[in-house]
């Protein structure tokens, strides 16, 4: 996986997504987040960890995470809302900051302030994954082992004949 960071003075630090990525960039995402999580409010001295707790989804839109919820699916048609006006009252924003902080509060009062987010379109720095791939399991895979495996090239419900790379 490949991470570009992105310089910008307005932390935390964010990365864009180009118009090639689909939604597999997503569980790399968030395994991102909460590795750095986890790893940035720890300091070396005192870790005795034991046991990992990793997460990864599959489809989160990146939209969602860095601009909160989307004005044109705030609607009956297409966002199939039927009642507007308490949906609008939560989540609708005049800004993308404002909009994802309601949405997703742990993610951007927590998650943000603790760690680094990768993955934002909007601020010219994509987070890839170096397989060829787009789509779930040569990506999971290679968040896991570390590299790309040619091995790995469908969704196939076999086992991963790589081991786990992670050092903490």
């Amino acid at each position: 996986m490949r991470l570009t960071p992105h310089n910008d003075s307005n932390p935390p630090l964010l990365l864009k997504k180009t118009a090639t990525h689909t939604t597999m960039r997503y569980p790399l995402l968030l395994a991102s987040l909460l590795f750095l999580q986890f790893t940035a409010i720890l300091p070396a001295a005192d870790l005795k960890t034991e046991r990992v707790i990793f997460v990864m989804t599959d489809g989160f839109r990146w939209q969602d995470l860095f601009r909160g919820a989307e004005a044109k699916l705030l609607n009956k048609e297409p966002g199939g809302i039927k009642e507007l006006d308490p949906i609008r009252e939560a989540f609708d924003r005049p800004t993308p900051e404002e909009r994802r902080a309601a949405l997703l509060p742990f993610v951007w009062n927590t998650i943000a302030v603790q760690g680094q987010i990768y993955g934002n379109l909007d601020k010219d720095s994509p987070v890839t994954v170096t397989n060829g791939k787009n789509f779930s399991y040569p990506g999971y895979s290679e968040v896991l082992c570390g590299f790309p495996d040619p091995r790995i090239d469908s969704n196939k419900k076999v086992p991963n004949p790589n081991r786990l790379r992670m050092a903490l």
